[in-house]
């Protein structure tokens, strides 16, 4: 059988590449200590507490996450604001988050929350306060109080 020289060169090619990706790759697959190693991180851990750890204290450590997850009167025109931010040395809190909870197509009036993420980032204790307000209007329907205790990584 007869082959062009495109065609024959072109299997030279893919021998030679397939030769030569088996002869590096064989030392490596064999040798378990040549073998690159992936670092693998644990998962950064999400604690999440609601409205009965109001008055509370919630102790993270370092780089900890924490969602505060609060129910949310929209429907009667109430938000959630913070009022006293947690010392930003010790813990961030991020912009509110409103999702509504799962419901029917078509129904009125269902239920939303709020959620607030706080990163624990440095040793220390701290506070975050949040208040339910009436938009247009200063009047405080609900409060949400926490404190905040973050400790060192075990080393």
């Amino acid at each position: 059988m007869h082959r062009s020289p495109r065609t024959a060169l072109t299997l030279f090619s893919v021998a030679t590449l397939a030769v030569t990706g088996l002869a590096l790759a064989g030392p490596v697959a064999a040798d378990p200590v040549a073998a690159p190693t992936a670092t693998v991180r644990p998962a950064a851990t999400v604690r999440t507490v609601g409205p009965r750890a109001s008055g509370k204290t919630v102790t993270l450590t370092k780089s900890e996450r924490l969602k505060i997850e609060l129910p949310t009167a929209v429907d009667g025109g109430y938000l959630w604001a913070i009022t006293r931010r947690p010392n930003h040395t010790i813990a961030v809190v991020s912009k509110p988050k409103l999702t509504a909870y799962p419901h029917q197509p078509g129904v009125v009036g269902y239920p939303y929350r709020t959620t607030y993420r706080v990163t624990a980032i440095g040793a220390g204790t701290t506070r975050i306060t949040l208040a339910e307000r009436q938009s247009g209007s200063g009047q405080v329907a609900k409060r949400f109080t926490l404190r905040i205790r973050v400790t060192a990584p075990a080393p």
